[in-house]
């Protein structure tokens, strides 16, 4: 692990990540986070929504039922194929 700096914690708790450090992450203005705590650290990780057909990690999800749904390609095609069945 790389050390992006250091940086001070103002009276909120806020800390700022460097634009470098976000941009190389994608971590954008909105991008949902992660924060877990071992012993003393923390750490920082971009959320990533799970499919609720495959279960799988989906970095560009697709979303339905008003956010009840999520989706990857695969999850997809399968729900899909599903619902033509039950349909028919």
């Amino acid at each position: 692990m790389k050390s992006a700096g250091i940086q001070q914690v103002d009276k909120l708790g806020r800390c700022v990540i460097p634009i470098e450090t976000r941009e190389k992450v994608g971590l954008h203005a909105g991008t949902p986070i992660e924060i877990y705590v071992k012993g003393r650290n923390i750490s920082i990780k971009k959320h990533q929504r799970i499919c609720s057909i495959t279960g799988e990690a989906v970095d560009n999800p697709i979303v339905v039922a008003n956010g009840q749904i999520v989706l990857n390609p695969e999850g997809a095609k399968y729900l899909l194929k599903q619902l033509k069945e039950y349909i028919a």
